[in-house]
Order: structure tokens, then sequence, then C-alpha cells
């Protein structure tokens, strides 16, 4: 494709190994972008994901996508060289990196980044690690020894590489407030609007959602606590199924299935805990599924027990569709779900305290769960409304 020069172009840098919330969120702004007259320069150091889907959606005129085989986290001399010349290639004056990891964008990197464009713009999508709080020891009472220099170390060096950047946009306040409070980011600099979604396509179908149960197998009279996510570590996935063994030891009164849509690296071990556990017929692996909205429509709670997480996509799905969220106290779905409202906030890590809120899920009576559901659908459409939340952040970067 070539840019047409009647149109200002947007560069983004891309770095993932997979396709998830964060890719998903890139493609909707970059969607947006084009809608407003951008054309897009994808500088992509992942697989070919975008290739694909930009293809998909007949974007070809409008996106150029050039692939390195470079890391945004690097500090090799040889490859900040290589950046160099990549971003002073690009045409467009404007950067946007959207951040699946905090750690994405080494100094070097953004110093590069600052010395190519003319306005550079980052989102942070997952919320930084906390760092340790431990006495510090100082050399002649002043100077940081041990840890305490590593930890400063860490510090100034995230501070240096968000300086390269004129405003940062945090899918949350909590990831806001870890990179204030923790990493001394400006608050000056952040701006925070969390994820939306596009609720118009995801009302609930209750047909939709029989025949999706009726593909898997999943019995249409049972309470489905639903888990659309990736099969991953920081999903916590092993949480779920132990507070499943918890819930079936209390016998409630009602059959209840935990159904688990999507694949990752931990499905085998997934399905070989659920059979030490002897929750093998209560627990369903669909793997990936396409039909979100059947899937959601067949899902009665939306459960996250992450360990880790932003504000993720399906939750906010989820409860667009009706579903009523079980989520974990962790960075933005505390803010999404409203208590006792909505649904139930747990700590993670915590199979107990997910196992009894799950019995307090099946034991609500039907008109209580139907204002829930309720609830739930009119909170996602007054508050996490997507066309909202892109112009909120395209508002926020002055395009």
């Amino acid at each position: 494709m070539v840019t047409t020069t009647t149109r200002p172009s947007i560069c983004f840098v891309v770095q993932t190994t997979g396709f998830g919330g964060t890719e998903v969120h890139t493609l909707g702004l970059m969607e947006a972008l084009v809608r407003r007259g951008y054309d897009i320069e994808l500088v992509s150091c992942a697989p070919h994901w975008y290739d694909r889907l930009v293809e998909a959606v007949d974007w070809r005129d409008h996106v150029r996508i050039r692939h390195v085989e470079l890391s945004v986290s690097t500090e090799d001399r040889a490859e900040l060289d290589e950046w160099t010349r990549v971003l002073r290639a690009v045409d467009s004056r404007v950067l946007v990196l959207p951040k699946g990891e905090y750690r994405m964008g080494s100094v070097g990197f953004s110093r590069a980044c600052r010395r190519a464009f003319d306005r550079r713009y980052a989102i942070e999508h997952l919320e930084a690690e906390e760092l340790p709080r431990v006495p510090v020891r100082r050399l002649f009472g002043v100077l940081p020894l041990g840890f305490g220099l590593w930890r400063r170390r860490r510090r100034w060096e995230r501070q240096r590489a968000a300086a390269c950047f004129d405003r940062i946009v945090a899918v949350s306040h909590a990831v806001r407030n870890r990179l204030v409070d923790d990493w001394g980011i400006p608050a000056s600099k952040i701006v925070v609007v969390h994820n939306g979604v596009r609720w118009q396509q995801l009302q609930r179908d209750p047909e939709a959602g029989r025949r999706w149960r009726d593909s898997y197998d999943v019995p249409g009279d049972v309470f489905v606590f639903g888990m659309l996510t990736r099969l991953s570590y920081w999903k916590a996935i092993p949480v779920a199924l132990q507070a499943m063994k918890e819930l079936l030891a209390r016998r409630p009164a009602r059959p209840a299935r935990l159904v688990i849509a999507g694949e990752g690296e931990q499905a085998g071990m997934l399905r070989s805990m659920a059979a030490e556990l002897g929750v093998s017929a209560h627990v369903h692996f669909t793997g990936h599924t396409d039909d979100r909205v059947g899937a959601l429509s067949a899902f009665d709670a939306i459960l996250f027990s992450s360990i880790r997480e932003g504000l993720p996509l399906s939750l906010l799905e989820g409860m667009a569709a009706g579903c009523v969220p079980i989520v974990t106290r962790i960075s933005g779905m505390p803010e999404a779900v409203e208590v006792p409202a909505t649904g139930w906030v747990v700590p993670p890590n915590d199979p107990p305290a997910l196992a009894a809120a799950m019995a307090e899920a099946l034991a609500l009576d039907p008109a209580e769960f139907e204002r829930r559901r309720q609830a739930n659908v009119d909170r996602i459409q007054r508050h996490f409304d997507l066309d909202e939340s892109y112009r909120r952040i395209l508002d926020a970067f002055s395009l």
C-alpha cells in the first residue's frame, strides 16, 4: 500500500506472542483512527496476527505493516541502532505504543522513539508489578545498598523510559495508581480511560446460548460458571478448579458446571488437575470459541480467578450479555463490578472465598438474579461504551 499524501498517519509499534485483549483493543483503536481520517503505519515485532486481521476487514488501503525481528525491551546497542533506522524510516511523526506488559519499552528504545517522533503516547494495559517494600540499608545513612539499590535503579529506569512519552493512558485507576505510587511516574502524565465494549452486539440471546450449550454437551438446566479466557499462569485457573471442588462438597441444591472456553499453554495440565481433584464431570473445557455471543448467552456467571489483569474485555463482554460477575480483587476488575449490586469481588488465590461467592450466586432467588443481570447490562451501557472509550483516548492524544 502507498500511503496517500492527503491523510495524516499514525505509527503503532506492537509486540506480542499471542492474540488477546491488548490486541483487540489495539485493532479497535486503529479502526477509530481510520474512521477519523488517519492512515496507520504498523511496525510489528509479532507473528502475522495483524496481517490476517487487517486483510479480513479490508484496511489494506489505510494500513501499512512492516515486520521487524527486534524487541522493544532491548538494551542491545546493535538492536537499538537498528530501531533508530526503522523508526526514522516511518513517515508518521506520531507514535502510539500499546503495552501489554509494563516492562515493554526499554530506556534505549524509548529514547529512540523520542528522537524519531514529535509526539509519543503509550497505553498501559496491565498493572505493573508491585515493588517490594522492605527496609533499605544505606551507606553513610544516604546511599541505598543491596536490594535498596536494585529497587531504586529499576524505578529510575522506568521513570526515564516514561519521560520519553508525552501522555500515558491507563486502562484503570489501579493501573494508574501503581504507576504513580510504586514507580514514581508523574500523575500529570497519566489519564485513566476504562476499556469499553460494543455492547450493542452483545445482547443476550437465549436461543444462541441453548445451541452453544448443546454443541458442548452442557445440560440446559444447570447453572454455568463461565470462563472466557486464555489458559495461562496469570489466569490462575487452578484456583477456580479448587473452588469448584469446594462448591461441590457443599452439596448445592442446584446443579452447576464450570465451563472454561479458551486455549493456552496450561490446557493439558488443567485437564489433568480437574481429574485429580475429581471434578472432571462438572468441568467442561471447550477450547477456543468463535461464537462469543452464544458462549456468553450460555453462561449464568462470568468468572475470573486471575492473579494479574488490566481490565479484561471478556469481563465487560460478559456483563454486557447479562452474566453476573465473580472476580478477584485484581487491578481494574473491582472498578467494573459494583458490589453487591452486580456481583462479587473476592481475594486472589483464595479457593474458599471464591467457592463461597459461587455458592451465593447459586442460592440467589430467580428474581434477584434477573435484577443483577439487568444491573450489569445497564452498568456496561452507561460506563463502558467502546466508542466513548476510544473517543477519550484520541482526545487525550489530541488526535
